[in-house]
């Protein structure tokens, strides 16, 4: 399913990152995409984070931004929320990929990545639901 995704035909598009108009990312480089969190808004998130957790996020971003430019200029298109619930199935068999709203260009391990996180055996997931669930209140 990933590999038809990621081969799609993208000659008729432009840019880098989640896309902001039909066929349009929002960046102009990979490098610039990725430190920008691929079109997650990263100025919101740091306005959000308790102080603890902005030292983390800069301390990550830190160690993060040197490591771009060993990344390979790769673009292909990335569904960019990729899992199981943007998926359909009949009978075992994927029927359909839904939920297109953060589809954009770059390298297609984003997709890779997404896929892990979410993944319902992923050791990342409970901490990520439980720190939504007390933020929510």
């Amino acid at each position: 399913m990933l590999s038809a995704l990621h081969s799609a035909d993208t000659s008729g598009s432009e840019g880098y990152g989640v896309c902001v108009a039909p066929g349009k990312g929002a960046c102009g480089s990979l490098r610039e995409a990725l430190l920008h969190g691929a079109g997650h808004d990263w100025e919101r998130v740091a306005r959000m984070a308790t102080s603890q957790e902005r030292q983390l996020l800069d301390a990550n971003m830190a160690a993060v931004e040197p490591l771009l430019d060993l990344c390979p200029d790769i673009r292909m298109q990335f569904h960019g929320d990729f899992g199981l619930g943007n998926t359909l199935a009949s009978n075992g068999v994927v029927t359909a990929v839904v939920d297109w709203t953060h589809q954009g260009y770059g390298d297609p391990l984003w997709d890779v990545a997404c896929l892990d996180l979410w993944w319902p055996t992923s050791d990342s997931r409970p901490h990520i639901c439980a720190r939504n669930a007390m933020r929510s209140g």
